[in-house]
């Protein structure tokens, strides 16, 4: 990362695997929402990334690995997703 202590890097990753998820790269897309999660659990978008983790495993058919991340949601009961990743 060229600039590791940018304030907003959360949300760079996110926005970055967005666009990648949104071009059809699940690959790069998992990649920077892994990053996000492993780097910073605490951020608000962490739910969200565990989200497109787990519906980026189930369209791949990779049933355990979707379970997996959509279990993790149950760690944020504040998030504005909990209850969509609970339904999931």
């Amino acid at each position: 990362t060229k600039y590791p202590r940018y304030v907003l890097i959360d949300a760079s990753y996110f926005n970055h695997a967005f666009a990648w998820q949104q071009l059809g790269n699940a690959h790069k897309a998992k990649e920077y929402y892994s990053l996000l999660y492993n780097k910073f659990p605490q951020s608000e978008f962490a739910p969200d990334s565990l989200i497109a983790l787990g519906e980026i495993n189930f369209e791949g058919r990779d049933f355990k690995s979707a379970h997996k991340y959509l279990e993790l949601i149950k760690n944020y009961p504040e998030s504005r997703v909990y209850t969509f990743g609970l339904y999931k």
